[in-house]
């Protein structure tokens, strides 16, 4: 399974909400996907871009599927925006391993220990925890 769309799948979210969420995701992937190369690893980077700004905007009451999908393609237009005109996306290959997302979810980790506000702090073990599912995704898709 595609990381993007197993990171949507393996979200803390309860079932209904899951089923939104993933098919904004599925809805938005649809509208852009056009505008991104067809170098897979190009392709499941912004997949990936994509599948956390959805998270990063749903909670467990997200029902409206075309407020998600609205919402997720209106934080990837930011994203890509701010590149200046003429530049190419180009995805570090690191990005696709196991260590590289452990040593994003241990990043931020140590941040959510220094903070304060219970809210944050929850918010950022939870960021943490989805690099971690990304990191033995990554692992588990690594040839043998």
């Amino acid at each position: 399974m595609p990381i993007a769309r197993a990171l949507i799948d393996g979200a803390s979210l309860g079932p209904d909400a899951l089923r939104a969420v993933g098919q904004a995701f599925d809805e938005a992937w649809a509208e852009i996907a056009s505008h991104f190369a067809q170098d897979p690893a190009q392709v499941e980077a912004v997949r990936l871009t994509l599948a956390n700004a959805l998270l990063s905007i749903a909670d467990d009451a997200s029902r409206d599927v075309l407020v998600l999908k609205r919402a997720a393609l209106q934080v990837m237009t930011q994203n890509y925006t701010t590149l200046p005109m003429g530049a190419k996306i180009q995805l570090v290959p690191e990005a696709m391993t196991e260590s590289y997302w452990r040593e994003r979810a241990e990043e931020v980790r140590r941040l959510s220990e220094s903070v304060l506000d219970p809210l944050i702090k929850r918010e950022l073990i939870d960021i943490a925890y989805g690099y971690d599912r990304i990191a033995n995704m990554t692992q588990e898709q690594q040839p043998k």
